[in-house]
């Protein structure tokens, strides 16, 4: 478990490390707060005639050659291991959707869980002292 959390902070280091290569060669844009990374593939003009003439198979080879090049890259940088496809959507007939992701996703959800809840505690016992402070020093005065 604390490997899978290790290895979230080097995946989201190595992202930010390569994202100017990321972003100028595959057009990738970097969500921080989740830690995913996502574009959307547009076949270029010159092949639209070609997607109407072989349907979405055309388009589908293409996608499949972009994600090929793009996880050699991420191969290349050291998280190929760490990051996964989460969701590929068609938003039109030349336009798909593609995002990356956290491969164990779920640790990444249990570790912002636990921030949270100790962020909620410390926040009450930081509270719950000043009040006592404020308490003892009235009492003090008076």
């Amino acid at each position: 478990m604390f490997r899978k959390i290790k290895n979230y902070y080097t995946y989201r280091n190595l992202i930010k490390q390569n994202l100017a290569t990321l972003n100028s060669r595959y057009s990738l844009k970097f969500d921080p707060v989740y830690g995913r990374l996502w574009t959307v593939f547009n076949l270029p003009v010159e092949n639209h005639e070609t997607v109407r003439r072989y349907g979405y198979r055309y388009l589908d080879e293409q996608v499949k050659k972009y994600i090929n090049s793009l996880q050699t890259y991420f191969w290349d940088i050291g998280i190929g291991e760490l990051i996964s496809i989460r969701k590929t959507d068609m938003i039109d007939s030349v336009n798909v959707l593609i995002v990356f992701r956290y491969k164990y996703y779920k640790t990444q959800i249990f570790l912002f869980t636990m921030i949270i809840l100790f962020s909620i505690i410390g926040g009450g016992v930081l509270l719950g002292g000043l009040v006592k402070l404020i308490l003892f020093l009235i009492a003090l005065i008076f």
